[in-house]
């Protein structure tokens, strides 16, 4: 059954846009090598809490490998050279910040393979946006 809607006045009433609201994930990464054997993503300090203003490299390789994360159960894959980056609430692929392969190890060492909890825009949270009423002999119809 159709619903008649009278249009007062020249338009209608418009909703704001939905604002993005965060949500937490939990992000893990692993290195894969030439043969496609797994070795551990090394994190870039120890804290598994991102905060949300946070700007940089979570997970990087040792050069010859790529990247593999699973982001809210997700898999997303990385070319080789580049490090799982974090910011403005997104995660993304970039290039590694320079370093030698004995800091790797290092950040290996000290961090360890690891689990990071950050925050993500996960867009409107409201509806999706209606189609505005079509106007038939001065009534809106809404389907």
């Amino acid at each position: 059954m159709k619903r008649l809607v009278l249009a007062l006045g020249v338009g209608f009433l418009g909703v704001a846009p939905a604002r993005a609201q965060d949500r937490s994930i939990s992000v893990q990464a692993i290195c894969m090598d030439a043969r496609g054997m797994p070795h551990p993503a090394s994190q870039t300090f120890a804290e598994r809490d991102v905060v949300a203003t946070y700007a940089g490299e979570l997970f990087r390789c040792l050069p010859g490998t790529s990247m593999r994360y699973v982001a809210d159960s997700l898999n997303h894959d990385c070319a080789a050279g580049e490090a799982l980056w974090y910011e403005d609430r997104r995660l993304s692929c970039r290039a590694e910040v320079a370093s030698d392969a004995e800091q790797e190890r290092e950040m290996l060492r000290q961090f360890g393979p690891g689990e990071k909890a950050v925050q993500i825009a996960s867009g409107p949270s409201a509806e999706p946006a209606r189609a505005a009423p079509r106007i038939v002999n001065g009534y809106a119809r809404t389907r």
